[in-house]
């Protein structure tokens, strides 16, 4: 794992809606290639560090769960997009090249920059060039193009692609309560050892 706090200052995005989002953060993914970390994600980081006097710990939009029939599917998406704090990218060579997943990056990367963007690995490769202050896009082969030149400096990056089996996608699994833990403490705002002591004193209250 690669990671790096993102300092990029975007000027020419409004401000995120931190104050009132509904979402805590926006999850993008492949449903091809990622059909159960995503939802193993979502509901980790719902039951992650929550009080027993709340429903989930904080609120993660994922188009299955939130989404209710509706035509204007791109519309309700947008919405969410607005109304979510933070980007989290599950990164992947499919989706790479899904046109759902480069749509929802560009909408972002238009209002937002990269600010509140963090990245998943789920599968292929990221490589990053610090000498062009970009990914290496000759050997990057699991983010959409649609992010070349987007990011000033490493952004943070989890790597997920240990995680192939339904078993390992659990709290009660020490590494995906580890790497899960990276992508917590930012949403969050603490430290990870803070956090994850929050996590522990819930449950034992709990």
């Amino acid at each position: 794992m690669s990671a790096s706090a993102l300092q990029q200052q975007v000027t020419d995005s409004p401000p995120s809606r931190a104050g009132n989002a509904s979402y805590k953060a926006f999850l993008s993914y492949s449903h091809a290639a990622d059909d159960k970390l995503a939802p193993a994600i979502q509901t980790a980081l719902h039951r992650f560090a929550r009080p027993w006097y709340k429903i989930r710990a904080i609120r993660v939009f994922r188009d299955k769960t939130s989404l209710s029939a509706s035509p204007a599917l791109w519309g309700s998406i947008e919405t969410a997009l607005t109304e979510s704090e933070f980007f989290l990218l599950v990164a992947s060579p499919a989706a790479a090249v899904s046109p759902w997943v480069q749509k929802e990056v560009a909408w972002w990367t238009m209002h937002r920059g990269t600010r509140g963007m963090l990245i998943v690995l789920s599968g292929g490769e990221l490589i990053w060039n610090s000498e062009s202050r970009d990914f290496d896009w000759t050997q990057t082969t699991a983010l959409p193009p649609n992010l070349s030149g987007q990011f000033t400096d490493e952004p943070l990056w989890v790597d997920f692609r240990w995680a192939s089996k339904e078993q390992q996608l659990t709290l009660r699994n020490s590494q995906f309560r580890s790497a899960l833990l990276d992508v917590a403490a930012p949403l969050h705002g603490r430290a990870k050892d803070d956090l994850d002591g929050e996590d522990v004193r819930q449950y034992h209250r709990t």
